[in-house]
């Protein structure tokens, strides 16, 4: 039973899939089938394959540019249609991906590793998914529910200007009207694209900035277009003397409908027309897991889009090109700190940087106090501010004005819910956006705009329901920073081998021509909990760089306080030079372990060892039911289990301790020490250096099972040679946890006498478990241990049928003395085999080392009486030697 990683499957939990980055903490799956409520409008499923398996899309047909076995999944599919899930070529989301994820200094997910399953009802979409959720190579996969808008020429149009009271002076109001007057302050060079369905182009309060559907198919649903309709004219209707006046009427605006395209595709698209600097405004909400994914009238347990990890992971793209998005925080009635959301918007699990919006009450009274939260706003800490959420004048509708039945003169006075509230954002970023771009040639970065909207806003009176404060734009100008320093690098990636210490220079230039800027350092190096802080110093950790200049910046990383491993140790250095926007220089660093304990050797690469099966389950003693145990799932002793001890039959060296039985584990890892071959009861997916199980063999560490009640089959077998010197462990023809079908999977793990350890596959079977498992072995935490196979790589090891792998010690081996009659114990046999050597012409200790027990250089008496005090008073252990 697998421990995944956080992983969406509908109807179960929709669990975070991490890329890139991240990735993140582990649950349990369900291994219960997925249901999806028949109230679901659905028109897709979303596959997200773990991006090492670089699957792409030819001919129809999935493929996998590193070589898994994509068969199975295929066959699955046979007769659905396939999409890829982001539709701009495979070549420009590459190119994106490797530029953004090397200005951001850390992982960035693989848009190219989604794609999409059209469907047609909920039980299709159930059946998909049910199918694929348990096949190794998929991050996740869930059915998304239909996003919903986030909503509450003569005769002379009338001026509705003066009832947009949102225009006007904070805290009633957001202090657009006072942008106005400042150079690009109307949201000149702007350009926002609105998420949604459709809108009315042609209404007669939008000019030449207003555009259309650019991209997706036009809903034809009057309320959508309403809503567009209402949506753009609240952020972009002209400035005339008639209808109503946008707050940022000076930007550039289109739509991109989801309508063909989807959400998140449609993101895509949006960021790949954009420049930093821009907007994003995603107008739509779905339905979430509190009743369901159910649609519902009352939009009761809807959820901002970003629940959805293919929608997260394009707005965190879009923000990583330096693009503001604004999205809709939902009419959900939800408090998205609740623990049914399992920390999806807890900005230190997963942050998309997107601002998401509440909706507070407007300052008429007539919904509670000004800037209280709206019954129906969802809210939260991952809420960034709020727009008003009721009596919002704007174009569309018709209830305050209709033009005599035109639509293309339809006014409303109340537009409401965050759909209302958002573009009222969008709009304030506009401004700041157009502002700063004229004063100083270059954009605000998506972090400073938030960053000032919040820090200066009106606040919410009562903020224990919190949806953030309202926009002040007069305080958000006041406070506008200068343009900041910059940083060459942006940041650190190096290492170095333990012991050893480097000297990384970094250069800050100051982009304020016409002031010097003070600078102090603030440095974070213990950020994983890894080590005590002191492995970074930086010289000088102040100064002042003149306006236009540099200042050289000497970053020293030192492994002294470091232990070897495989960690990438990660840290911060924060340039602190004003109020705003810090600059941040992210640093990674590797400690490179040089553990040379073991050499590994393949049959597929010269010198070869020859694959030479050993079968045993006619002589070995298969291991029964009753001899497997799990400790924290007593019911799973079968499937995520440990076998009772197993006497190796003669002493065995690991990494210089020595031991005499193992531990099997039922889903192919072996312990030396530990008796729970497992992570809390259950399969995990587990790494070297600190696989949490200590002295760990991982033959084949994957979810296996022999337990016949579920897909288990098989058994595990042992076999002691007739001297003593080696040790044969078969896992024969055992099941994949998840494939059934997988039904031949056999491989074994010998150890010799001269302390070598063999892994053979005779069969590995056909759904990609010799593509996923790891392979090798660890003596505990940190540098000790030995990695052949971890998530497919290195390509080169992938297991396949027919393979030995041999670890071979290269090492100064230390034994114990004492098991003079190498039964693998010290036992009372021992003295007397002692006793017949020395008195009575026995058969010598092989080697005699073995039997000096005292380490004097002889055996004598005194050996005898060295290991009967052992044995039997609780003396000393008897001495070690080197063969």
């Amino acid at each position: 039973m697998n421990i995944r990683r956080f992983c969406s499957i509908v109807s179960i939990a929709l669990l975070m899939c991490y890329g890139g980055s991240a990735r993140g903490a582990a649950l349990p799956a369900s291994s219960e089938a997925v249901t999806i409520s028949p109230h679901m409008v659905i028109d897709r499923v979303v596959i997200k394959f773990d991006d090492f398996a670089s699957v792409r899309l030819r001919s129809d047909r999935l493929v996998s540019l590193s070589d898994v076995d994509l068969s199975a999944l295929n066959a699955l599919l046979h007769g659905s249609t396939v999409e890829r899930l982001f539709h701009r070529s495979e070549a420009e989301i590459d190119a994106e991906h490797s530029s953004l994820e090397s200005s951001m200094a850390r992982p960035l997910v693989d848009k190219n590793s989604y794609y999409e399953v059209l469907v047609t009802d909920h039980r299709q979409a159930e059946d998909i998914v049910n199918s694929l959720k348990h096949l190794p190579y998929i991050e996740c996969v869930y059915a998304e529910p239909m996003p919903e808008p986030a909503q509450d020429i003569p005769p002379p149009t009338p001026d509705f200007a003066g009832d947009q009271g949102y225009l006007y002076d904070p805290p009633e109001g957001i202090g657009a009207d006072f942008c106005w007057s400042i150079p690009g302050g109307t949201g000149t060079g702007v350009r926002i694209i609105d998420i949604e369905g459709n809108l009315n182009s042609d209404h007669e309060d939008f000019g030449d900035n207003v555009g259309s559907v650019i991209a997706g198919n036009p809903v034809a649903a009057t309320d959508w277009i309403n809503h567009g309709t209402a949506t753009t004219g609240e952020m972009c209707a002209d400035s005339n003397e008639y209808g109503i006046t946008g707050i940022a009427y000076g930007s550039d605006i289109d739509l991109i409908s989801i309508d063909g395209l989807g959400t998140a595709a449609a993101i895509d698209v949006a960021a790949s027309l954009l420049q930093a600097g821009d907007i994003i405004l995603i107008e739509l909400h779905s339905p979430g897991p509190r009743y369901n994914f159910a649609t519902r009238p009352d939009q009761m347990g809807y959820v901002p889009v970003e629940y959805f990890q293919a929608n997260f992971d394009a707005i965190q793209m879009a923000a990583a090109r330096g693009i503001v998005v604004v999205e809709a925080g939902g009419n959900g009635y939800e408090n998205l700190d609740d623990p049914l959301y399992e920390s999806r918007f807890d900005r230190d699990v997963r942050y998309s940087r997107a601002i998401i919006v509440g909706a507070g009450a407007p300052p008429n009274g007539q919904f509670g106090p000004d800037r209280s939260r709206l019954y129906f706003s969802n809210y939260g800490s991952r809420i960034d501010l709020q727009g008003w959420g009721k009596s919002v004048v704007t174009t569309g509708y018709g209830g305050l004005f209709s033009g005599d039945g035109d639509d293309d003169q339809y006014y409303t006075e109340t537009f409401g819910g965050t759909s209302a509230a958002s573009p009222m954002i969008a709009g304030a970023a506009a401004c700041l956006q157009g502002i700063y771009f004229a004063e100083y040639g270059f954009p605000l970065s998506p972090d400073a705009v938030v960053g000032l909207l919040t820090n200066t806003g009106s606040l919410q009176p009562n903020p224990t329901e919190w949806i953030g404060p309202r926009p002040n734009l007069i305080a958000a100008n006041q406070f506008l920073p200068p343009p900041g320093i910059t940083a060459m690098p942006l940041h650190i990636d190096t290492w170095v081998v333990g012991g050893q210490s480097t000297i990384v220079g970094v250069l800050l230039t100051n982009r304020d021509y016409s002031s010097p800027v003070d600078f102090t350092i603030e440095i974070e190096d213990s950020l994983e909990g890894l080590a005590s802080p002191g492995w970074i110093e930086v010289s000088p950790m102040s100064g002042t760089i003149a306006s236009g200049g540099m200042q050289d910046l000497l970053i020293t990383l030192s492994s002294d306080i470091l232990a070897d491993t495989t960690y990438n140790y990660k840290g911060m250095i924060t340039v602190d030079y004003g109020t705003w926007s810090p600059l941040r220089i992210p640093v990674f660093f590797d400690v490179m372990c040089n553990d040379t304990d073991y050499a590994n050797v393949d049959s597929d690469s010269p010198p070869q060892p020859d694959f030479e099966w050993v079968d045993i389950t006619s002589i070995g003693t298969r291991l029964d039911p009753d001899d497997f145990h799990n400790a924290a799932i007593p019911t799973s002793a079968l499937d995520d289990g440990t076998s009772r001890k197993i006497s190796i039959g003669f002493p065995f060296n690991f990494y210089n301790g020595v031991f005499t039985s193992l531990y099997a584990g039922v889903n192919g890892g072996l312990s030396f020490v530990s008796d729970e071959v497992n992570i809390d009861g259950y399969f995990a997916d587990i790494g070297f250096p600190s696989p949490g199980i200590d002295a760990l063999l991982a033959a084949f560490w994957e979810d296996l099972s022999i337990d016949s009640i579920g897909a288990g089959h098989g058994a595990i077998y042992y076999y002691n040679s007739s001297g003593n010197d080696s040790l044969v462990i078969e896992y024969h023809e055992v099941g994949n946890f998840h494939q059934i079908a997988d039904s031949m999977i056999t491989f074994e793990v010998i150890l010799t006498s001269d302390h070598t350890i063999t892994f053979q596959y005779l069969e590995v079977g056909s759904y990609g478990l010799g593509f996923s498992a790891l392979v090798g072995m660890s003596r505990d935490e940190g540098c000790r241990f030995t990695e052949y196979l971890s998530s497919g790589a290195p390509s080169s090891n992938v297991l396949h049928d027919s393979l030995r792998v041999d670890f071979i010690p290269t090492y100064e081996f230390v034994m114990p003395s004492g098991d003079t009659d190498g039964s693998g114990d010290i036992d009372i046999d021992d003295v007397v085999y002692l006793i017949g050597y020395i008195f009575s012409g026995g058969p010598a200790p092989t080697p005699l080392d073995v039997g000096d027990c005292e380490c004097s250089g002889e055996i004598d008496i005194d050996d005898i009486v060295y290991l009967v005090a052992y044995i039997f008073l609780a003396g000393p252990e008897p001495c070690s030697y080197t063969p």
